[in-house]
Order: C-alpha cells, then sequence, then structure tokens
C-alpha cells in the first residue's frame, strides 16, 4: 500500500462524518456537532442505541491531559467536551488525533519500500522498508515483524537520490542474515556430495587416526589427506542430530579457502564449525604460557572467514549453498599434540570466551 493512499485513507478516517453517519444520526434524532470526525460520530450513534443493542460503555467525563497535550502538538482545537460522557469516546478521539499524526509523518518521511530509514532516537540503526500497512505503520525487512510509526522515523537513503543506494542496501541485508537465527533444514545440491552416512566414526576411521597419530608425522596435509577420506571423524563435532555434512577446503570467495566446514542439523536448525588446522609439530604454547604464533595464526584464519562472511554472507548462503552460515560461525584450531596442562590453560580458555574458538590438540580429536 502506498503512503499516498494511506493518507488519504487517515484522512477520511479523522474526517467530517460520512453521509451514511448523517442520516442515521437524523433518524435517531442526533445532531453531530460540525466538525465532528467520523470515528467519534460512529461512537455517538453507538451510544444513542446501546439500549438496544445491550452495548456497555464506561463513564468517564474527565478529558485525559495527554489528549490535550497531543492536540497542542498538531496545533488543532482542543477538545472542550464528551458528548456521550464514555471512556470509549476519549479513545475515539485519541485515534482521529494518532490517524492526523501519522498522516503528518507520512507525508514528511513519503516512505517507499526499499527506502532506508532510522529511528530518530537511533540514528545508526539502518533498517530497509518492506511496506506501509492500512494504519501507516512501517514495516522492515528482516522477518522479525520489526515496525515503526512514521513519525519516528528519519530518512537516510532513496534509490532516486543516493547513487550509493545499492551498497547501502547490500551492507544492511549483510547485516540482516549475519544476525538471524536459522531454525529451517535446507540444503543445497551442492552440499549433497559432501554428507556424512554415519556421523558416528567407524572402527576402521578411528584406527587408521591412530595409527597416523602414533606414527610420529609432524606435517599437516596427511592429516587433512585422513580426515578427508574418513570425513565422519569429524562429524561428532557439532551437534547434529539429523543430518551432516563435512566439507573439506570450502572456499570463501576468491580469498579465502577454509581447512574444513561442518555442518549439523538439529532440531535448532544448521549448526556451522570452521575448523582450521596447523601441523602437530606445532607446541601450543610457549614456554611463558602463552599462545604460539602459529596458533595465532590460525585464529586469525578463522577471523578472517568470519570478516569475509559479513559482507559477503548473501553470497556464501545462496550461491555457495552454505544454508545458516554467518559470521558468528564456531571455530576450531587444531594443533600440537597433547599435553595435560592445555585442558586447563588459561590463555586458550580466554580466545574461546573472547572469539568462541576452541583450540584443542590432534590426541584431543583421537579421544
Amino acid at each position: 500500500m502506498s503512503w499516498q493512499d494511506v493518507v488519504t485513507s487517515l484522512k477520511k478516517l479523522a474526517g467530517e462524518p460520512t453521509a451514511e453517519q448523517v442520516r442515521i444520526a437524523s433518524l435517531l434524532g442526533l445532531q453531530l456537532p460540525i466538525g465532528t470526525p467520523s470515528i467519534v460520530a460512529g461512537i455517538i450513534i453507538r451510544h444513542a442505541v446501546c439500549h438496544v443493542t445491550l452495548e456497555q460503555f464506561r463513564d468517564s467525563d474527565s478529558i485525559p491531559d495527554s489528549l490535550l497535550e497531543l492536540e497542542s502538538e498538531l496545533d488543532v482545537p482542543q477538545t472542550q467536551k464528551l458528548l456521550t460522557g464514555t471512556h470509549e469516546e476519549i479513545s475515539a478521539w485519541f485515534a482521529v488525533r494518532y490517524h492526523q499524526l501519522t498522516a503528518i509523518g507520512l507525508r514528511e518521511l513519503q516512505p517507499e519500500p526499499g527506502d532506508i530509514v532510522a529511528p530518530k532516537s537511533n540514528p545508526s540503526d539502518h533498517l530497509i522498508i518492506s511496506s506501509i500497512d492500512p494504519q501507516g505503520r512501517v514495516y522492515m525487512r528482516g522477518g522479525n515483524g520489526r515496525r515503526a510509526w512514521p513519525n519516528h522515523l528519519q530518512l537516510i537513503s532513496r534509490s532516486s537520490q543516493d547513487e550509493d543506494h545499492a551498497i547501502k542496501i547490500q551492507e544492511i541485508e549483510a547485516k540482516l542474515r549475519n544476525s538471524t537465527t536459522y531454525r529451517g533444514h535446507s540444503v543445497s545440491n551442492k552440499l549433497s556430495q559432501y554428507k556424512v552416512a554415519d556421523s558416528r566414526p567407524s572402527p576402521e576411521a578411528i584406527r587408521a587416526f591412530e595409527n597416523l597419530l602414533e606414527s610420529g608425522e609432524q606435517n599437516e596435509a596427511p592429516f587433512q589427506k585422513i580426515l578427508e577420506e574418513y570425513p565422519s571423524l569429524l562429524g561428532p563435532l557439532v551437534v547434529g542430530h539429523h543430518d551432516t555434512y563435512v566439507i573439506p577446503k570450502a572456499r570463501l570467495g576468491a580469498e579465502h579457502v577454509t581447512d574444513f566446514l561442518v555442518l549439523g542439523f538439529n532440531s535448532l536448525g544448521p549448526q556451522w564449525l570452521a575448523i582450521e588446522l596447523e601441523a602437530p609439530r606445532h607446541a601450543l604454547l610457549t614456554k611463558d604460557g602463552a599462545l604460539r604464533s602459529e596458533v595465532h595464526h590460525a585464529i586469525k584464519q578463522i577471523q578472517e572467514w568470519r570478516e569475509w562472511l559479513t559482507q559477503n554472507v548473501a553470497y556464501a548462503q545462496e550461491q555457495l549453498g552454505l544454508y545458516g552460515i554467518t559470521n558468528r560461525v564456531k571455530g576450531l584450531v587444531l594443533i600440537g599434540r597433547s599435553d595435560v596442562s592445555y585442558e586447563r590453560e588459561p590463555a586458550r580458555s580466554q580466545v574461546l570466551e573472547d572469539s568462541n574458538i576452541e583450540i584443542h590438540s590432534w590426541d584431543w580429536l583421537c579421544r
């Protein structure tokens, strides 16, 4: 519905009584005062026949200060008395004034679907208009039912006036996607080849992984290879009671290649995990108990993937088929061999708390 149509409708509701209302009032012997809005006229007519319709009205003789203040803000004549002395008539006068206020707001904002607006109370919160309802409320994109009266909004960008409008739209939509909680179960054909038949690794998969660890292999490549051969070794890392997908060397645009992305579906929807592999030869900590440079490098990799998703989440979800992935994807770094002190290491725990990135040894994965 266009804002112009809504303004026309609101003006009629706040305008003079309809011809039918005047006719019925005349039949009832009622004299509607000049300037009586049609909404108020409707209450007066209903009140006159309430002994027939058995409708109950609540008595109220006083006019609220809030109504007088609203009328003062609108610069219209203030309500002097109530013709029916009822609470329902007060509500009707409020409805009239709010319709007038909304019409003014619509004329000033002139909102159109696709325009970018922001609450006057929070100008940095940019929103995209999706529609306008018959009462004049402005709805925003995002699927969460966010809405506002036009009087509380200010225009940020209009497509016909701003050459950077499309870029701003893309940024807002990316923010919306990244903040959305996905509940469904939707998998692109692009991922079907990565579905793990059994989310629990087979005995032979575990044995092959144990043999590689016990061989003393120090390089990363053989571990990448065995995880690609036995993807079920990574399946238990996500809480997925339904289907699990293990995607090796997933490309995020031209800039980044993840070692693995793991997707599991449960009753809460898609659960994503981004994994960065580092060689077993690298220690986790320095002698002083700080994280080594290789760990910081792995953390930085995951953070760069998240930064890419911040701007390109729509492309990732739709073109790459990574349903429900966002820049909040959980991270995991696998590095080094086991040391019991690692499990309680403050530096490692702080990374998990600050960045939602877990750091574990290859022995931890085997266990």
